[in-house]
């Protein structure tokens, strides 16, 4: 099950839903307690390694991570019909299962039209950082909004010695493999 907040839901792992609001405030406590937070934006439709290792490297970056996973309506906007091939409350759960992940939130952040919804997600959780990986197509709308919100953006490289580089790639090898 998921709770709905104003701008998406959120699953921390071990504690169960709660609302956007909610990590919000979970937040302004980890940075009462000095924490380092880090926050991630990405699809992760059909969870991969270079994605777990892209996540593992985005939390070394500090002490708290925040993971926004795109809506539904958000992934197909950006990957065209057929995805994500995972609902966005599949994704969010999976996310939030990583040990290196502390909250895991859709959110409906279209990037290319709707920059102030990504910026309204940063000034609710104020992170430290913004990571991104390598060549990421939404770089500048992500360092337009972070910089407005006072945010380091850290760019991280993409895991370039595994089999599953990107969810494109894994499911044109599936689609090979079936015919």
């Amino acid at each position: 099950m998921m709770a709905y907040g104003s701008m998406g839901y959120v699953v921390r792992l071990g504690s169960g839903p709660f609302t956007y609001r909610e990590v919000a405030d979970v937040a302004r406590c980890w940075r009462e307690c000095r924490d380092e937070i880090v926050l991630v934006t990405g699809c992760f439709d059909l969870l991969h390694v270079g994605q777990v290792r892209f996540l593992e490297e985005a939390a070394r970056q500090g002490n708290r991570l925040i993971v926004s996973v795109g809506s539904d309506a958000h992934v197909r906007s950006l990957k065209g019909p057929g995805r994500p091939v995972l609902s966005a409350a599949s994704r969010v759960a999976m996310v939030a299962a990583l040990r290196c992940v502390d909250c895991a939130v859709v959110a409906d952040e279209r990037m290319r039209t709707r920059a102030v919804n990504f910026r309204r997600l940063m000034a609710m959780t104020k992170p430290n950082v913004l990571v991104v990986p390598e060549r990421d197509p939404n770089l500048e709308a992500k360092i337009k909004a972070a910089t407005a919100c006072g945010v380091a953006v850290r760019e991280i490289p993409r895991v370039r010695d595994l089999d599953a580089k990107s969810t494109t790639r894994l499911l044109s090898k599936i689609r090979r493999t079936k015919t």
